[in-house]
């Protein structure tokens, strides 16, 4: 009824629910009928069921929240408790280490005498305080130093000495963890910041590498070898072994700049691969040709020129096809130059397009190559028989003038060699600044070679008398030449002798003495054309040493000699019996020579007239 809904006492329905020990699920409401009325009590939840006038009903919930609100709250507090005492926990844990790190950064100080020093102060309490947790210490990982010397190359940062000292003492430490790419990374990262480490370090350290050499891929094959090099390290044949076999397998996926480098790291080891290596290279690299970079590109030519490796013209045809959409002006100079070093020495001269492009490319770069690469250059260019416009001559001329004396001797020799090749002369301003870098310091740095081509090349291009060398220049260039006697071979004898003769040199006796003593010291390896300049040259030095002295003449012409034959000057004059001593040293040579050449019908046909050296004028 509407009077017993009135009379329902919610606060002692919310006591006895308070009261309840476990909570029930909520039991449905019952309907009480039209006028009638029901109640339920549930887990501290009433649902007190009205009807209204209208004849609907409307439920009231009174959300009493008795125990669960509670241990909601009971809940929450101890969960904020339980995050206090956390807190309180690292709290402490970080100041004992700040505590720790304090004392070991304290610096410690100096007792002077006669100074009173600080007093310690006693702790307030003297209760003794739980030993604080103290942290392992922190040590790198093989992953971690390898990542290491990787930053510090990209960085291009090279840390100071003790700190690599360390670097390299826990390497050794972790050496058996390292993977083959972490070792890799870590030689990679010290070569590239210049650094050398100790003998003992290198030999442990290569060790490894060729323990995990079947696990290395090409670019780590490629890096390996490249970094040891750098560090001064010379493999044995068993590390070599073991590169060339791993290499092989890996030669099929590795990539062109992974196989130059290979290539380039054994050429400068001076090894040549075996002849199975050489033609997997070359057909796994003629596959990939194309893709190659312009610094692959002059690394796999000169590798293959320094191994003496000459590949079939296909092969340099498709590297000149990849240099050329690469495109050429994409070449640094000393790429360039090292490219067209290693087409002259394989002897693959390159189309008439090609060296159009070529032409344009390096005339706009002259004032921006080395003084080295200029002389290589040009001297490559004049090998493959390409001849330059007078253009490119000209500003050729002009660039080599002003950096004449940023010239080595080699670069010196091979400037002047290339003129005489290509039959041009250069202006007498330009061969005057060539005679004084190659007399710098009195030849001291050249070698036999470089020496006969500077005295060829000079007799070659027959310069005019006013352009020609002053009795200095050629007393101290024979004063050079005695000193790399033991040096020269047999055709730099031949040359130097023939080229002297040319210009019309008066050398004294001693030195004509010493150069045919080293003749018939190397007489077995004479040829036919060798001996035949010798024979020419030798009747015209020692008429113009029996003469006026150790100066030069340049009135003598080609095979003559000037005036004072007659050796009225007090000097020692070569005796008849060794002129003669030395042509029949020559005759004999020549000879053999010419026997060994006759073979069949021409023979037997020259056996019966008497083989004479009759040599005229080359």
């Amino acid at each position: 009824s509407a009077e017993a809904t009135q009379d329902v006492d919610v606060e002692a329905v919310a006591a006895g629910a308070s009261s309840c020990p476990e909570p029930t699920p909520m039991a449905a409401v019952p309907n009480g009928g039209e006028g009638g009325s029901s109640s339920s009590c549930c887990s501290g939840n009433t649902l007190v069921a009205m009807w209204t006038p209208c004849g609907g009903p409307v439920a009231v919930d009174v959300a009493i929240k008795g125990s669960e609100t509670q241990q909601h709250h009971h809940r929450h507090r101890h969960h904020q408790r339980q995050q206090e005492q956390q807190y309180q926990q690292q709290h402490q844990q970080h100041l004992h280490y700040q505590q720790q790190e304090q004392q070991h950064q304290q610096p410690v100080l100096e007792v002077v005498p006669g100074e009173p020093q600080a007093a310690e102060v006693a702790p307030a309490s003297t209760e003794a305080e739980p030993p604080a947790p103290v942290a392992p210490p922190r040590r790198f990982t093989a992953h971690g130093l390898s990542q290491l010397a990787w930053g510090f190359a990209r960085l291009g940062f090279l840390p100071p000495d003790p700190f690599m000292r360390a670097f390299c003492s826990e390497t050794l430490r972790l050496l058996p963890t390292f993977t083959a790419q972490g070792l890799s990374n870590t030689l990679w990262g010290l070569a590239s910041i210049h650094y050398v480490p100790p003998d003992p370090w290198v030999t442990q350290v290569s060790a490894a590498c060729l323990r995990l050499m079947p696990s290395l891929n090409s670019f780590d094959l490629s890096v390996v070898l490249w970094s040891l090099q750098r560090m001064g390290y010379e493999p044995d044949g068993a590390w070599l072994a073991g590169y060339l076999s791993a290499t092989y397998r890996k030669l099929p996926s590795a990539e062109p700049e992974h196989a130059a480098r290979m290539l380039w790291c054994l050429a400068k080891l001076g090894l040549t691969p075996p002849s199975d290596w050489i033609r997997m290279w070359l057909n796994m690299s003629y596959m990939r040709l194309l893709e190659a970079d312009p610094v692959s590109l002059t690394c796999m030519m000169w590798a293959l020129a320094e191994l003496s490796i000459r590949p079939a013209r296909t092969w340099t045809d498709l590297l000149l096809v990849s240099a050329w959409e690469a495109p050429l002006r994409s070449f640094s100079p000393d790429d360039l130059a090292t490219l067209m070093w290693g087409l002259a020495q394989c002897r693959r001269p390159p189309e008439a397009a090609w060296m159009d492009e070529f032409w344009v490319v390096s005339y706009k770069r002259l004032p921006v190559f080395s003084p080295r690469d200029l002389s290589l250059l040009f001297w490559s260019c004049v090998q493959l028989g390409q001849a330059p416009s007078q253009k490119w001559l000209a500003g050729f001329e002009q660039v080599t003038l002003l950096r004449m004396e940023q010239q080595t001797p080699e670069g010196l020799s091979l400037l002047i060699y290339s003129y005489a090749l290509l039959e041009q002369q250069p202006s007498g301003r330009w061969l005057q600044s060539l005679y004084g870098a190659c007399a710098k310091e009195g030849f001291a740095e050249f070698t036999a070679l470089g020496l006969e081509r500077v005295i060829w090349a000079i007799s070659k291009i027959k310069p005019p008398e006013s352009m020609r060398p002053d009795e200095d220049w050629v007393r101290a260039f024979l004063h050079s030449f005695l000193g790399q006697l033991e040096e020269a071979g047999y055709v730099n004898l031949a040359n130097v002798m023939f080229a002297l003769a040319l210009l019309g040199v008066r050398p004294e006796v001693a030195w004509v003495e010493a150069v045919m003593s080293r003749v018939e010291a190397l007489i077995e390896e004479f040829g036919h054309t060798t001996l035949r300049k010798v024979a020419w040259a030798l009747p015209r030095l020692v008429r113009a040493a029996g003469g006026g002295g150790s100066s030069s003449s340049s009135g003598g012409g080609e095979g003559g000699s000037s005036s004072g034959e007659c050796g009225n000057g007090g000097r020692r004059e070569v005796s008849e019996e060794q002129i003669q001593s030395w042509q029949q040293l020559l005759r004999g040579r020549m000879r053999m020579v010419m026997g060994a050449r006759q073979s069949g019908w021409r023979a037997q046909a020259r056996s019966q007239h008497r083989t004479s050296l009759v040599v005229e004028d080359p």
